[in-house]
C-alpha cells in the first residue's frame, strides 16, 4: 500500500529555513526577509519536484521507493483527467503493480506536467530576487540552477 511521505515537507521548510537564516543575518528588513523566504520555499518545491521525478522515472533500480506517494502522483490524483480514477484504484491496490502505475502516469502527461510545475517554481523564485536585488545576484542564483538542471531534459 501507498503511504505519503512527509519528506517534501522537510526538503521545502529546509529551503525556506536556509534563505530565511541568511536574510535574518544579513538585514532586519521585514520585506527583505520575507522576499527571501519565499525565494527558498520556491526553491525548496523545486528541489522536491525533481526528486520525485527522478525517483519515479529514473532506472528503477529501487522498488522500495514506489511505496512513497511523490508529487506526481499526489498531482494527478486531483486533476479530472480520465485516467485519475484509474491511477486512484492502482495505488489503492494493496500490491501496487508500479509498472501500470507509471503506464497511467505517462499517458496523464504528469512527467511533463510536474516538469513544468518545478520550472514555475525556479522562475518564480528568479523573479523574487530579479524584482528585490541586483541583477548580479539573480543571475548568479540563475546560473547556479541551470547547472543544477542541466540533465533535466533526461528526465523528460
Amino acid at each position: 500500500m501507498f503511504s505519503y511521505n512527509h519528506r517534501s515537507l522537510k526538503t521545502i521548510a529546509a529551503y525556506r529555513y536556509a534563505f530565511l537564516s541568511g536574510a535574518l543575518y544579513y538585514t532586519n528588513d521585514k520585506n527583505t526577509i520575507d522576499t527571501l523566504t519565499q525565494c527558498g520555499e520556491h526553491l525548496g518545491w523545486m528541489a522536491q519536484i525533481l526528486d520525485d521525478i527522478e525517483t519515479l522515472w529514473k532506472p528503477r533500480y529501487n522498488e522500495e521507493k514506489l511505496n512513497v506517494v511523490t508529487f506526481p502522483i499526489l498531482y494527478g490524483l486531483q486533476l479530472t483527467h480520465p485516467r485519475a480514477i484509474t491511477l486512484r484504484t492502482l495505488i489503492q491496490n494493496p500490491t501496487p503493480n508500479s509498472d501500470k502505475i507509471y503506464t497511467v502516469l505517462d499517458k496523464m502527461n504528469l512527467r511533463y506536467e510536474s516538469m513544468h510545475i518545478e520550472l514555475d517554481h525556479r522562475d518564480q523564485a528568479l523573479q523574487l530576487l530579479k524584482d528585490n536585488f541586483t541583477k548580479e545576484r539573480a543571475k548568479m542564483l540563475k546560473i547556479i540552477l541551470d547547472w543544477l538542471l542541466r540533465d533535466a531534459h533526461l528526465l523528460i
